[in-house]
């Protein structure tokens, strides 16, 4: 990729601050994942269940 200009200076470049911002996410994610998950197996099991009244 060639890009020249006297104002704009285009290069690739990896900041640690990606690394955190992505850490951040995965801590907020992973407990809110494993209670929707718990959430949904208990509601799918009790939606399940069947009563046999005689």
């Amino acid at each position: 990729m060639q890009y020249e200009s006297p104002f704009i200076e285009v290069g690739i470049w990896h900041d640690q601050s990606l690394n955190d911002g992505l850490h951040a996410n995965v801590q907020r994610v992973i407990p809110n994942f494993a209670v929707t998950y718990m959430t949904l197996t208990i509601f799918c099991v009790i939606t399940n269940l069947v009563w046999d009244e005689k």
